[in-house]
C-alpha cells in the first residue's frame, strides 16, 4: 500500500436462508449488535439530556449517572493501573528509545462537560460488564461505538451549523 494512502475495504453482502445451518448464529450477533448500538446511544443521550436540561432528572438518567459516579474510581483504576504497565515497559527499553506518558484520569460528566467520550464509555462497559458489550466480540463492540460516536458528532456539527 501507497504510503499517505487509506486502504479501500470493499464489502460483500451473502444472503444466508433461514434453513443454513449458521443462520441462528448470525441472527443472533445482528441482533447483540442492534443492542449495542442503541446501548451506547442510550448513555450518551442520558447523559446528555441529563446534564443539560433544567428540570429534574427522570428516573433513567439518574440511573445512568449514579451508575457513572459509582464506578468512576474502578475506572480510574483501570487508568492508573495501563499507565503503570506502560511506564514499566518502557523502563526495559533503551534511554533514547524511551517514551513519556501523562495518565489522564477520566472526570465524571458535568453541566459544563455534558458529553462523555468514546474511551469513557468503553472503560465503563468493560468495568461494568455491560451486557451488550460482553455479548459481542470486544473489536466488534468497540467498532459499533466508534461508528455511533461518529455520527453523534456529525449531529452536533451539523446541529451548530444550522
Amino acid at each position: 500500500m501507497e504510503k499517505g494512502k487509506e486502504p479501500h475495504y470493499k464489502t460483500h453482502q451473502i444472503w444466508i436462508k433461514k434453513g443454513h445451518r449458521m443462520y441462528p448464529y448470525f441472527k443472533e450477533m445482528a441482533q447483540n449488535a442492534k443492542n449495542m448500538t442503541n446501548t451506547t446511544n442510550f448513555y450518551i443521550r442520558q447523559v446528555y439530556t441529563g446534564l443539560t436540561q433544567e428540570k429534574d432528572l427522570q428516573p433513567l438518567q439518574k440511573e445512568v449517572l449514579e451508575i457513572i459516579e459509582k464506578n468512576l474510581d474502578k475506572m480510574n483504576d483501570v487508568k492508573k493501573s495501563s499507565y503503570l504497565k506502560k511506564t514499566e515497559k518502557e523502563k526495559t527499553k533503551p534511554k533514547e528509545q524511551q517514551k513519556s506518558f501523562t495518565c489522564h484520569v477520566f472526570e465524571a460528566p458535568s453541566k459544563a462537560h455534558p458529553y462523555v467520550d468514546y474511551n469513557f464509555l468503553d472503560c465503563l462497559f468493560k468495568v461494568i460488564a455491560q451486557h451488550d458489550y460482553r455479548s459481542l466480540p470486544t473489536q466488534t463492540s468497540q467498532s459499533i461505538m466508534k461508528t455511533v460516536f461518529q455520527n453523534w458528532k456529525s449531529f452536533f456539527f451539523e446541529f451548530k451549523r444550522v
